[in-house]
Formats: C-alpha cells, sequence, structure tokens
C-alpha cells in the first residue's frame, strides 16, 4: 500500500479530482462553474465501487499534502524567522504582505482542497462494501490528515471556515470559526485516528503515535500543558526513537527505515515528483532560496556547548571547526568537500547566495551538481513530525507543569547525546525559567530551517520583538508588525463569500 500510494499519487489525484472542486467554494469560482460539477454525482455513479476505489481515493487525500509549499518549499519560511533570507517570502519578511499575494492565496486554496478530499472521502466510504477494520483504519488516517490540515489553517490564518463535511453551492457561504472551535474539532479528530490507528511503528501511513504526537502538538498550541504531556507520553518508544545519525532522517534511502520519523510527505520518482523542474536539491542547493543568515549561523555552539563568544574552541579563522556537529548537516559553507568541486564548495557568481552559504539539510549528495529537468531528480520525504521535535516539546510541555525535573533533563540530552551529534548534556541546577530558555534555543538549533521556528516564535509571543532585529544579507532590517501574527484571508475568498471577515490589519 504504501509503494501504491508513492507511485499512483498523479494518477490518484486525477480520477479524485472532483474532490477538489468544492474547495473553490469559499476561495472565488463562479456560480456557473460551479454548477457544472456536481461533486456528489460524479463520486456516487463513477467512483466509490470498490475497495480499490477507496484505496485510490486515499493515496489522493495523501497526495494533497504534496502542494509545495506546504511541504518540501516549507523551509522558505525560515526568511520569516530569524534563519534565513531570500526566497519567495522574501517580500513577506519586509512586511509586504497582501490579501492579493499569491503565496497566500496558493496556501489557503491548497488547505481547503486537502479538506474537501478528506471530507468527500469520509462522506463516501461507509457505502463501500469492505472489512470493518480496514474501513476504520482508512478512516482513521484520513481524520488524522483532516486535524494536520485544520491545525495548519490556524497556524496561517487563525479563525477560519470550518469545513468538516463536503460543501456545495447551498452550504458553501459561511462566517470564520473561532481558533478555539478549530482547535476542538481537531482533537475530536485526533482522539478518533489514536483510537482506530494501529499500534506499530510508522510505515508510509499514520500511525497511532503520530496521532498522539499531533494531539501533543495542538494542545501545547493550546497551552493546555498537562494535556500535552499525557497526550506525548502515548508516542510509544518501542516503535519510535532517534536516528544515530541526524542527517538519515532527512536522506531518502535512509527515511524509509528511520526511527525517528512519525509523519512524512512521500516522494517518488518517476512519477510522483516533488517538481518536474526543480526538486529540494535545485531549489535550495544553488543557493536561490531562504539563504542561511550568517547571525543565525552564529547562534550554534562550539563543540563543548558554549557560545562562539565563551568558548577557547572556536577560531574565527575557522568558523566551521569545533562547532556543535548539527551546523554541519544544516548549512554548506565554502571549502566543504561536495560534489561537483574539487577544492570543496565555492558559490559561483550566479547561485544567490552572497554570504556563501546554503542550506543543506535536506540536500542529497548524490544528486549534485543539482540540474534542471534532472534524470536523476529528488525524491526526499518531507518530515512533518519526528521524535527529536516530540521530546523537545514533551520537555517544554512538562516544564511548564512540574519545572525542571529529572524527565525534562532526560528528554532534551537524549537529543543532544545522539552519536551523530555528541553534545556534552545541558547544564543542571536551572530555574524553570531558565529550562524554558533552553529548550527554546536547542529547537532553534535541532530544528533548524524545518519550517518550525517562525511558528515557534509566534506561538511563543515573541516574533515580534525578535524578527525586527534580525538584518537580511544586504543589512536591511526585517519587519515584522503585530498583525503579521496571521496572514489575511485572501482577497479571492473575501469576494466569493460575503460572511468571511478579513483578519484585522489587513
Amino acid at each position: 500500500m504504501i509503494r501504491y500510494i508513492k507511485n499512483n499519487i498523479v494518477f490518484c489525484c486525477r480520477k479524485f479530482f472532483p474532490a477538489l472542486i468544492l474547495a473553490f467554494l469559499s476561495i472565488g469560482c463562479s456560480e456557473d462553474f460551479l454548477n457544472k460539477n456536481s461533486l456528489t454525482q460524479l463520486s456516487s455513479d463513477t467512483f466509490w465501487k470498490s475497495e480499490e476505489d477507496v484505496k485510490s481515493a486515499l493515496a489522493g487525500v495523501y497526495g494533497q499534502l504534496q502542494f509545495n509549499k506546504l511541504s518540501w518549499m516549507t523551509p522558505s519560511l525560515s526568511t520569516l524567522s530569524d534563519e534565513a533570507d531570500r526566497g519567495e517570502y522574501e517580500g513577506f519578511a519586509q512586511g509586504v504582505i497582501e490579501p492579493t499575494s499569491a503565496d497566500v492565496t496558493a496556501v489557503y486554496n491548497s488547505l481547503y482542497q486537502t479538506l474537501a478530499s478528506c471530507n468527500d472521502f469520509l462522506a463516501n466510504i461507509e457505502q463501500v462494501a469492505m472489512a470493518d477494520q480496514d474501513r476504520a483504519r482508512y478512516v482513521s488516517e484520513v481524520k488524522f490528515i483532516r486535524a494536520l490540515t485544520n491545525f495548519r489553517l490556524t497556524q496561517y490564518f487563525g479563525d477560519a471556515v470550518l469545513a468538516m463535511e463536503p460543501l456545495a453551492l447551498e452550504n458553501g457561504k459561511r462566517p470564520k470559526s473561532k481558533k478555539e472551535e478549530i482547535f476542538a474539532a481537531v482533537i475530536a479528530d485526533l482522539d478518533d485516528a489514536i483510537g482506530g490507528l494501529p499500534d506499530i511503528a510508522y510505515n508510509g501511513h499514520a500511525v497511532r503515535g503520530t496521532a498522539y504526537a499531533m494531539k501533543g502538538k495542538v494542545l501545547l498550541y493550546m497551552k493546555d500543558y498537562a494535556g500535552a504531556v499525557t497526550a506525548f507520553k502515548g508516542v510509544s518508544n518501542t516503535h519510535f526513537s532517534l536516528s544515530n545519525n541526524l542527517k538519515d532522517v532527512f536522506i531518502d534511502g535512509t527515511q524509509e527505515k528511520s526511527p525517528e520519523i512519525l509523519f512524512s510527505i512521500r516522494f517518488l520518482a518517476p512519477n510522483n515528483l516533488q517538481d518536474p523542474r526543480w526538486g529540494v536539491d535545485v531549489w535550495y542547493g544553488r543557493g536561490e532560496r531562504a539563504i542561511p543568515l550568517q547571525s543565525f549561523v552564529d547562534e550554534f555552539p562550539s563543540s563543548d556547548g558554549l557560545s562562539i563568544s565563551q568558548s577557547p574552541l572556536y577560531d574565527p579563522k575557522k568558523p566551521f571547526a569545533n562547532r556543535d556537529p548539527r551546523l554541519d548537516v544544516s548549512v554548506l559553507y565554502p571549502g566543504k568537500p561536495w560534489p561537483g568541486y574539487a577544492n570543496g564548495f565555492q558559490p559561483s557568481a550566479g547561485a544567490g547566495t552572497p554570504n556563501g552559504l546554503i542550506i543543506e539539510k535536506f540536500l542529497n549528495k548524490s544528486k549534485f551538481p543539482a540540474q534542471e529537468y534532472s534524470v536523476n531528480p529528488s525524491e526526499q520525504d518531507w518530515v512533518e513530525i519526528r521524535y527529536a521535535d516530540v521530546l523537545l516539546m514533551y520537555a517544554e510541555a512538562l516544564n511548564e507543569t512540574a519545572g525542571p525535573v529529572k524527565e525534562v533533563y532526560d528528554a532534551v540530552n537524549a537529543i543532544r547525546s545522539r552519536p551523530s551529534t555528541h553534545m556534552p548534556p545541558i547544564q543542571q541546577g536551572l530555574t524553570k525559567d531558565q529550562m524554558r530558555e533552553t529548550i527554546r534555543y536547542e529547537r532553534k538549533i535541532e530544528l533548524a530551517f524545518e519550517g518550525q521556528r517562525y511558528f515557534d516564535l509566534k506561538r511563543w509571543g515573541i516574533i515580534e520583538d525578535v524578527v525586527p532585529k534580525v538584518k537580511n544579507v544586504l543589512g536591511k532590517n526585517k519587519v515584522f508588525l503585530p498583525h503579521h501574527y496571521l496572514w489575511p484571508i485572501p482577497e479571492a475568498a473575501l469576494n466569493n463569500n460575503d460572511l468571511l471577515e478579513q483578519n484585522p490589519g489587513y
């Protein structure tokens, strides 16, 4: 079934495409178009006849997650934090974010398209004859994906239209629901998923540990720290653990057997590509997108755990020597051994990396030199949830409820002591406030460029203090205004739904 999903998403999305029509009810299509396309009639008459149809539809639901800006292009969000510069969000980082922004509309549309696919699946699967246990598993997988998607919706837009059933012309126009109501729907879906998913290691499908981890994350965002601790404890350390080698988590060929991955968005050449022209290796490997900022690189400590301003190991003439090994995993820098460069990596004049730095974390050396329309295209899976993140979220939630108890230290130090990282343990005797800052720092280093920090800074309520102090590669300060905590609702959605209200400040 896993390979079925990876190889057949293109076919499945085409066959299952009528489900996407519903999404446009809230994003701006004409009534004439909608009246010519009845999802219910198309699905009932030509689909949903066998379990094979169900499997195709399930693959189509998973395929919706592959939208580039919500999967392998997610590192571009680093531009909106203190991690990186350039890329498609460069204008956003200078405060130019509008209801007409193409990227705003694209993310919004993709989220509602995914919800439409989920809702159509859940509305139709009951009519197909199959074993009850198989039906329950399929339903649970889709409820997990719906929960993930609704949660993402709140991360970007806050209050939003809550779609928990197929939308048609007569019920497509509705006001926004409060974020808290969406969170409640997300938790309900995750509880159902926990009850119906198998308690096994991750195999390309959502499993019980996946849903427990997602529930913990949502509760953490809700500041229900006690609930988050309980949820994270449901992630079995029998099925999940830290990979010995951090790089293995992100590279095709080692991802598939990584015990650290709880959920990923899968890609497989030749049919199921990240992008026929680019792919992650070209997109980031040529330095044209999301260039690491030197100020962020300087945040990585020396190998003794001290900052570069304090450590006797730091040599400004050899700035990448004796550093936290996670820096070497995350950043490609001049002189570093790299395929295609006899004397180590050197940015070319047209590489678009004025400071000589490139995000390496997601790049596969075997794909280099990376070329457009490559005969050896990128197929790294995008990791959505991994065990190191779960441990850090667990430590954060537990510290908020019980203070810096032994289990908090154990969770953080487990990550630092992984064989490929091998950093010294964190300082003993920390106060609750000190531990909070230590965990936040550890998230910054461990999860660098994974698209997490932008949302972390927002949920901690400190992004408007952090980001405006950051200078881009041209020496210009980034811009973050209070209303930028939320993205605007796209203008097309507002024009098509007079019950929608724009987010404040736009």
